[in-house]
């Protein structure tokens, strides 16, 4: 008996038992294929979980998703995989839509969680991705909208919400983001490491490093940058800036959305060269520093743009 195989045994203990005997037996050997079945199956899911972000298949449903998702008019995907819990983006590149708060859009070296199950729809629930790490971000903004409509959708775009999809925040290491359409108008912020937080229905945006520019402000070194942003525009938490031995602070400006961003609040500078502020041809004709309140009004939206007004101190 000894030398006999499993089942051969197990019937032979059983057939004394008679007609129940034999068909627990049965019931058994079935049990035990179904098992051996429910195992391969289980092999199988989990070697195509492992394997799925490899496939054409999935780049191309992923870069679909990506592109709806984002409200983009074109998207080109760079290389992608799923390593140690996480998915890693070399490139992406966004052409915006119409609906749109960005242009353009260009990250480098993505990375946020993704579980085995994460993305299958309701079998993996809803996809966490903790915070999303990028290495470089390069954003163009969309100056503003054409009318009150178009203007409600760019700031919709930016608060959406996706079912069963959590994202907590972003850290860029290196982020240059341009707003405006003309030489009057246009501004930046260029090379500045930034943290975002979702907070309920609003966005908290911290800058340090970097430089800001705005009018005839250029490459101010940025000491601190808070922006608290939400469907109706964003505020300045904090906006404290240099150059050399000078400074700027425009903490609590506001920046109101709509189809004209109105800039309203109060900028002060101190000691602020005025090399930095003129242009290159003039700086031979004046020297010295500035200092000074003004009130900021204007839009970046209009050809008049962002206008300064007070008293100045050289």
């Amino acid at each position: 008996m000894a030398s006999q195989g499993f089942w051969f045994q197990l019937r032979y203990s059983l057939s004394g038992s008679g007609s129940k005997g034999t068909a627990m037996f049965h019931l058994l050997r079935m049990g035990a294929r179904l098992l051996v079945f429910l195992l391969i199956v289980a092999v199988g899911f989990a070697v195509y979980l492992m394997k799925r972000t490899g496939s054409e298949h999935y780049r191309e449903s992923f870069e679909a998703s990506l592109k709806e998702g984002l409200t983009a008019s074109e998207i080109e995907l760079g290389g992608f995989s799923r390593t140690q819990g996480q998915m890693i983006i070399s490139s992406l590149a966004l052409q915006g839509g119409d609906d749109t708060f960005y242009s353009a859009l260009e990250a480098r070296n993505v990375r946020f969680r993704m579980g085995l199950l994460d993305g299958i729809g309701a079998i993996g629930g809803e996809w966490d991705t903790g915070v999303i790490e990028m290495s470089r971000l390069d954003m163009d903004l969309r100056a503003g909208a054409d009318d009150a409509e178009s203007s409600k959708n760019l700031a919709e775009s930016l608060f959406r919400k996706y079912s069963n999809l959590q994202v907590n925040g972003m850290e860029i290491a290196d982020a240059s983001i341009r707003w405006g359409y003309s030489e009057r108008t246009k501004g930046s912020i260029t090379n500045s490491s930034v943290q975002v937080q979702r907070l309920d229905n609003r966005l908290r945006l911290h800058f340090r490093g970097g430089y800001f520019s705005q009018n005839w402000f250029r490459k101010l070194e940025i000491v601190n940058l808070v922006v608290n942003c939400d469907t109706d525009g964003f505020v300045f938490e904090k906006a404290e800036l240099k150059k050399g031995t000078g400074t700027v602070n425009f903490t609590g400006l506001k920046v109101i959305g709509g189809e004209r961003p109105l800039v309203e609040g109060t900028l002060k500078m101190r000691n602020l060269n005025l090399e930095g502020l003129l242009p290159l041809a003039q700086r031979s004709f004046v020297e010295g520093t500035i200092s000074g309140e003004f009130q900021v009004s204007g839009s970046t939206n209009t050809t008049e743009g962002v206008g300064f007004a007070g008293q100045v101190m050289l």
